[in-house]
């Protein structure tokens, strides 16, 4: 029985990306076909091969996605950690707050520069806070929660 286990099998980095991608797919899946009643006839798409119904089910069982997002970040952050920490050289060890912190800030510094472009963007274009904050949907959250 022993014969059939292999020991040099390693979930690395490049397997992460593959099932990353996988994930991303699954995310789209389920944004574009899950509760989009309509959708189908207004791009007059023909149930033919797979029914609607089935590719709904699909689409809702898609957000698994973020599951696997999840987890491939912890076990990529555990792997790295644990090779920082248990290297030869000692000098290079760091303690979970630092490590974490570090890695905090550097997701942060992606998401900032992503929302700050955006954000550009969406006013560079002409778009403008006045016209959000007097739609009818702001007045009747507004009116209903206070």
């Amino acid at each position: 029985m022993k014969e059939y286990i292999k020991d040099d099998i390693k979930f690395d980095i490049k397997c992460t990306y593959i099932v990353k991608a996988a994930a991303v797919i699954l995310m789209m899946v389920h944004h574009l076909f899950y509760c989009a009643p309509g959708l189908c006839e207004k791009y007059g798409v023909n149930g033919l091969l797979i029914p609607y119904n089935v590719v709904s089910r699909f689409g809702g069982a898609a957000k698994v996605c973020v599951s696997i997002f999840v987890f491939l970040t912890a076990y990529g952050m555990s792997e790295t950690y644990g090779k920082i920490n248990f290297s030869s050289d000692k000098r290079k060890a760091v303690k979970i707050p630092v490590f974490s912190i570090k890695r905090y800030t550097k997701l942060m510094m992606n998401f900032i520069v992503i929302y700050i472009l955006t954000f550009l963007a969406y006013f560079l274009r002409g778009g403008g806070c006045g016209h959000i904050w007097t739609t009818k949907q702001y007045k009747r959250y507004m009116e209903y929660f206070y």
